[in-house]
């Protein structure tokens, strides 16, 4: 300004302009001005809230407005004369590529993917709204990035057993539907709910998108909180699928193999003679009936670690590799 008060610039453009309403909220993150032009295209919302923070992090401040010819100007001020601003490493935004969670190559599963959080894949190759979604969702999930296709397919390749996936559709050179067409014959992730975060609001879009296999389509805007618990509805509900399948096979097991029959033995005879305890029968009788670990803790009033450190003795005691290799060790005919 004239009296030297202040230093400003701006920057104009002669589109079509945002609507009016839009204005007060487009420093809002996931609230930027979308489909003005009808395209069906809407933006990231993600740019402009950050310019937005890096300047105010600078003591600045940043304004919109239409103008009368059309398009619309940003301005940007800061205080004339400042001396050098200290920005605490808690203010500052971080929007680089250092934000993303490395990936790994060597085949050795990060420390972080062993602990009990869900772990999920994110894959967007804009490094904004890479750096947003991983800082939102880490507070309730293991997150692994992924800045695009070709990169996620990597890491799944290179031993990453993710339990849900969100994906944006346009990405180059391997779009969403790219990726989900390629993992879809991966073995490693067969019933892993794969999820669309994607600024593209077209229905026939949308419709390929879950005609692709994947269990929803999300657009842009979204609410973080609704996305957080969809993630971990969809990470519950397949761990129930995976203990419903394995209880399928069991039951099937007995149905094959232990059909009453004078020549078959009592697997409790069986399991004695191993030098089982009354205990280890106790578990095994609702193994055989196909129930889960929590299942069995809560009929015989104990924990399910309990049951999963006991059946893993088991198992290790009579040289089988799994539960069912055990079950049709003890039921199969003499």
């Amino acid at each position: 300004t004239g009296d030297g008060g202040s230093v400003s610039f701006s920057v104009s453009d002669t589109g079509p302009g945002i609507p009016s309403e839009q204005l007060p909220h487009l420093f809002q993150r996931f609230s930027a001005a979308s489909s003005a032009g009808g395209t069906g295209y809407s933006g990231f919302g993600i740019g402009l809230p950050l310019s937005a923070e890096i300047v105010k992090t600078l003591g600045g401040r940043i304004s919109v407005e239409n103008m009368p010819q059309g398009g619309c100007r940003f301005t940007v001020t800061f205080s004339a004369w400042q001396g050098p601003v200290d920005l605490p490493s808690d203010t500052a935004p971080d929007v680089g590529p250092s934000a993303r969670a490395p990936g790994w190559m060597d085949g050795t599963m990060p420390a972080g993917l062993r602990s009990s959080r869900v772990p999920v894949l994110l894959v967007d190759d804009d490094v904004d709204m890479l750096s947003f979604l991983a800082e939102m969702l880490s507070r309730t999930f293991t997150v692994i990035t992924a800045a695009s296709g070709a990169e996620a397919v990597t890491l799944i390749e290179d031993g990453l057993r993710p339990r849900v996936i969100v994906s944006d559709v346009m990405m180059e050179p391997m779009d969403g539907f790219a990726l989900r067409e390629r993992i879809s014959g991966m073995d490693a992730c067969a019933g892993v709910p794969f999820l669309f975060l994607s600024a593209r609001a077209d229905p026939e879009v949308r419709k390929s998108g879950l005609s692709a296999g994947a269990v929803d389509y999300i657009l842009k805007p979204f609410s973080v909180e609704e996305l957080v618990a969809k993630i971990a509805s969809l990470a519950s509900l397949s761990q129930a699928e995976r203990e419903r399948l394995e209880r399928k096979v069991i039951e099937a097991l007995r149905a094959q193999d232990a059909p009453p029959s004078p020549a078959a033995v009592d697997w409790r005879v069986r399991a004695r003679e191993m030098g089982m305890t009354q205990r280890d029968l106790e578990v095994l009788d609702l193994v055989i009936r196909g129930m889960s670990d929590k299942e069995i803790a809560y009929e015989l009033a104990c924990s399910p670690r309990t049951i999963s450190n006991r059946i893993s003795a088991l198992l290790k005691k009579t040289a089988t590799p799994s539960r069912v290799a055990l079950i049709a060790l003890l039921t199969r005919r003499a």
